[in-house]
């Protein structure tokens, strides 16, 4: 069996082979730019990110429980990751509604602003490996992610992207899921009530950091 030809660096002028492919792009399938080294991935991220797949912005990603090629040997992370734009964004009802009726969804459990799809029959569902990392907890069946900024800031957007959401799972990665996060709504109740965290008591509160 014959290695592929990695392609050319997508700089254009530089003769080296592209060993690195775009974050964004791996995400979904058919996109193929790929760089030889950092620099120069850097240096052409200006022009690439206009058409780059990973950096479109959306208010809502699915994460499946299963990657959209399940032959895939060796999955990363983007591969289980969608785009899920939603109409009712803002109402976190009116969310629920509509990713039950849009997905077919019966029952939803909200940590944070991770919706997951909780399968009746446990035993047969897949545990989400992504999401249960994040959050520290055992998350079955796909989940939807909307962001919400639990650090009391006004400079969130609305809309992200494939690239922050693979930076966000990537992070917690060497992290403890229940202790991150713990520390984090710790400190911003603590914040508002102007008083010691550890005075408070224990809550676990899914966060997705900011870019």
């Amino acid at each position: 069996m014959t290695t592929p030809t990695p392609p050319n660096c997508g700089v254009w002028g530089c003769p080296r082979p592209g060993t690195r492919r775009c974050t964004g792009c791996s995400s979904l399938p058919g996109a193929t730019m790929a760089y030889c080294s950092p620099r120069c991935q850097k240096a052409h991220w200006p022009t690439h990110k206009s058409s780059c797949p990973g950096a479109r912005r959306y208010n809502c990603f699915l994460i499946r429980a299963t990657p959209r090629d399940p032959a895939k040997e060796h999955p990363t992370d983007g591969d289980y990751i969608e785009p899920f734009p939603l109409e009712s964004y803002g109402n976190w009802g009116e969310e629920k509604r509509e990713l039950q009726t849009r997905l077919g969804w019966t029952q939803l459990y909200e940590p944070g602003k991770f919706f997951s799809h909780r399968d009746v029959d446990r035993g047969k569902a897949r545990e989400m490996g992504i999401v249960g990392r994040c959050t520290g907890r055992a998350i079955v069946g796909d989940v939807a992610v909307v962001r919400l900024s639990n650090m009391e800031v006004n400079d969130y957007a609305d809309e992200f992207s494939t690239v922050e959401l693979l930076r966000t799972t990537g992070y917690y990665r060497n992290r403890d899921g229940f202790e991150e996060n713990e520390q984090r709504e710790r400190g911003r109740v603590s914040g508002l009530l102007g008083v010691d965290p550890d005075v408070l008591p224990t809550e676990r509160v899914f966060t997705v950091p900011g870019p």
